[in-house]
C-alpha cells in the first residue's frame, strides 16, 4: 500500500525556478550553547566567513 494516494496528491515543479536570499546575522562575542554554536560553525563551513 502506497504512503500516499496518487489520485489526491500531486507534483507540479515551480516554474520558473524560485530563489529566495536569507540573511543570518549574531552579535559578536555573544555567548551561545552547543547547538547554537555547532549551527554557526556549519554555516561558515557551508557558506565561506565573510
Amino acid at each position: 500500500m502506497p504512503l500516499v494516494d496518487d489520485r489526491i496528491v500531486k507534483y507540479v515543479p515551480l516554474y520558473p525556478e524560485m530563489r529566495i536570499q536569507t540573511v543570518v546575522a549574531w552579535k559578536r562575542g555573544q555567548p551561545f550553547g552547543r547547538a547554537a554554536q555547532a549551527f554557526i560553525e556549519f554555516l561558515k563551513e557551508e557558506l565561506g566567513e565573510k
